[in-house]
């Protein structure tokens, strides 16, 4: 719909207050990609649009080929002790399409990756603590280093989301992001902070009780609590308390246990 004949309309009436707020919408969506703007100002905004498609693609692949490029091969069932026997087999026929055709279940060897099938898998199941640090620092660096860091990508959208924030007449990306929600950016951060303070001390309880379940398990990192410990004790605390465990209800994706909340109380 053309912007004139659009606001025309808005001015008019002829359409009921829904039909507004549509044509409201669509005005708001047009001028979000840069319709109202001058013609050297398109232009560059257009530029940037494409250099932003393209950077997010590249960011995307990275990640993608740097999560496939992680694989640790164990040959010594005891590193994995703990895994249930769906995930040996999994490692297994992972071996397996890696070349090591002999691989089995019981046997072995067995190739642990980042696919989060084997990555949950090893943080929820296996008993091996220096695993879980491989593994999760593996995982949350990827796409950190050499040819598939995505830093330098990162910094130039962040710069080119700004540009373009100004050319559409907004302090920062974040208003343009809530351009068209029912929100703003203070109110967002509002609730965000209303969120924390709500559940900042019932998370530190919960990261005392597991502590406190690690001292009673005769463990060392009872006292030095990481972010790769946190999956595999919470698990053991849930099957003590309720006497379930992950095959019947999955551990929360590795987001949740990563969340801004748990990394302080990590620390």
């Amino acid at each position: 719909m053309h912007l004139n004949i659009a606001q025309t309309l808005l001015t008019g009436k002829l359409l009921s207050n829904a039909h507004k707020r549509i044509v409201e919408s669509q005005i708001k969506e047009a001028s979000l990609n840069g319709v109202s703007l001058e013609d050297d100002k398109r232009d560059q905004f257009n530029k940037i649009q494409q250099e932003l498609a393209r950077l997010s693609q590249k960011f995307e692949e990275n990640v993608l080929d740097a999560t496939k490029k992680f694989e640790k091969l164990v040959i010594d069932k005891k590193e994995i002790e703990g895994l249930p026997a769906t995930a040996l087999g999994l490692a297994a026929q992972t071996a397996v399409s890696k070349g090591h055709e002999n691989a089995t279940a019981e046997n072995g060897p067995w190739v642990i990756t980042l696919d989060a099938p084997s990555f949950m898998s090893v943080m929820v199941d296996a008993q091996n603590r220096a695993l879980h640090e491989e593994v999760y620092r593996a995982y949350v660096s990827r796409a950190s280093s050499g040819d598939l860091d995505n830093t330098a990508i990162i910094d130039r959208i962040l710069k080119l989301r700004l540009e373009k924030a100004k050319l559409l007449a907004y302090n920062n990306y974040a208003e343009v992001s809530m351009a068209t929600k029912m929100a703003t950016v203070d109110k967002a951060t509002e609730l965000l902070e209303k969120l924390r303070s709500a559940s900042w001390d019932a998370a530190v309880q919960d990261m005392e009780d597991l502590k406190q379940f690690c001292q009673t398990q005769g463990a060392p990192e009872a006292n030095d609590m990481s972010h790769w410990d946190v999956n595999f004790w919470s698990e053991r605390l849930r099957e003590s308390k309720y006497e379930i465990n992950e095959v019947l209800f999955p551990p929360p994706p590795p987001s949740l246990s990563n969340s801004i909340l748990f990394r302080h109380l990590c620390l």
